[in-house]
């Protein structure tokens, strides 16, 4: 009866060990779901800022006979005004919206090794 006891208090141990795992597991994933979250956020911006700035060069790239800033002496300079305002609208636009915030939250934190590590995956150390 004795040995049933304990055998019992040792079972619900294992249990109570095993729930606890798995809610660390649980926490660990969502951890490195919300920063490939924030990652991804960080690479839209990033494309949202060079998606524009590629199209107006593939089109002042182009071989036109006829493309208006060419016969004008102040024509790449209109070129290098454009592509700047793109840049410094769209980096205004995210900084009005808070936008990047998430850029600040994104960071590559370095480990015990010297290895640099995500902050989720330094809790798994």
């Amino acid at each position: 009866r004795h040995l049933q006891n304990l055998a019992h208090a040792d079972l619900r141990r294992l249990h109570q060990q095993d729930a606890l795992l798995h809610s660390y597991i649980v926490l660990a994933r969502l951890r490195h779901e919300d920063d490939y979250q924030r990652i991804n956020v960080l690479l839209s911006l990033i494309a949202t800022i060079f998606l524009p700035l590629s199209f107006v060069t593939g089109v002042y790239g182009m071989n036109f006979k006829k493309l208006p800033t060419k016969s004008d002496p102040l024509g790449f300079f209109y070129f290098i005004a454009l592509t700047l305002l793109i840049i410094f609208v769209a980096v205004f636009a995210f900084w009005y919206r808070g936008w990047l915030n998430v850029v600040k939250a994104v960071g590559i934190h370095r480990g015990r090794r010297g290895r640099s590590q995500s902050r989720s995956s330094r809790l798994l150390l």
